[in-house]
C-alpha cells in the first residue's frame, strides 16, 4: 500500500501542535522540578532561600531548554521537492 502524502497546510498544522506540546512539557518540568525542590527543602530544613535558588535555577533551565526545543524546529528542512 502506497504511502499517503498530507497536505502542507495539514502537516505545519502538526508541527505547530507537536512544538507547543513539547514546550508545555518542557516549561512544566524544568520549571516545576527546580521550584518544587527547592520548596520541598526549605519546607524540609526550615530555611527560606531554596525556593529562591530553585526559582532561578528553574528560570535558567526553562530558557536553556526551550532554546534548544526552538533551535531544533527552526533549522531549514528538505523536502523532497528541494533535491
Amino acid at each position: 500500500m502506497p504511502k499517503k502524502e498530507r497536505d502542507p497546510s495539514v502537516q505545519a498544522l502538526m508541527e505547530g501542535l507537536e512544538l507547543v506540546g513539547q514546550l508545555g512539557l518542557v516549561a512544566f518540568l524544568s520549571f516545576g522540578i527546580m521550584f518544587g525542590g527547592g520548596w520541598a527543602l526549605d519546607n524540609w530544613l526550615g530555611t527560606g532561600f531554596f525556593t529562591w535558588i530553585g526559582l532561578v535555577l528553574g528560570i535558567i533551565a526553562l530558557y536553556w531548554n526551550s532554546a534548544k526545543l526552538l533551535k531544533k524546529f527552526t533549522k531549514p528542512r528538505t523536502t523532497k521537492e528541494d533535491e
